[in-house]
């Protein structure tokens, strides 16, 4: 057993090596690819941003957090430029992304949610919004099972 471990254990860590060299390229040269590959993790840091406001009782600067997040997912995934989206081009971008209606509709509900609270404060609650956040969480790991 020894003796077929280390004839194929070399080849193995060769093409693991070849494999994600071959990542990290396309990472550094195909910007679509990047962008689709981080989006997770770039909405995940707007809304550890979000959260932050949040614990410090800042609710329009957290729901905006919270919209960026949710708009910034789409966009990275479909490589679209979040600044220029508004709430028909995500609709639209997720019809074609074949996403399943209800989600589609919960997705808008809650990006509406975000920017109604955002720009019209009124009396809001720690407990309200860190349930917005963690449903906002749920909603981008659905989303990202079809984007």
């Amino acid at each position: 057993t020894w003796f077929w471990l280390t004839l194929v254990l070399p080849v193995v860590m060769l093409s693991l090596a070849y494999g994600y060299r071959n990542h990290l390229e396309k990472m550094s040269t195909n910007v679509e690819y990047a962008r689709r590959r981080q989006a997770q993790k770039m909405a995940s840091k707007r809304l550890k941003g979000a959260e932050h406001y949040l614990n410090q009782g800042k609710f329009a600067e957290f729901y905006g957090e919270v919209s960026k997040g949710l708009i910034g997912f789409v966009a990275d995934k479909t490589n679209q430029a979040a600044a220029g989206l508004l709430r028909e081009d995500v609709e639209r971008i997720l019809i074609n992304h074949k996403v399943e209606a209800p989600l589609i509709h919960e997705y808008l509900k809650y990006l509406d949610e975000a920017d109604f609270r955002r720009f019209a404060p009124g009396e809001m609650t720690v407990e309200a919004a860190g349930e917005f956040y963690h449903q906002a969480l749920e909603m981008l790991s659905k989303l990202g099972k079809y984007l």
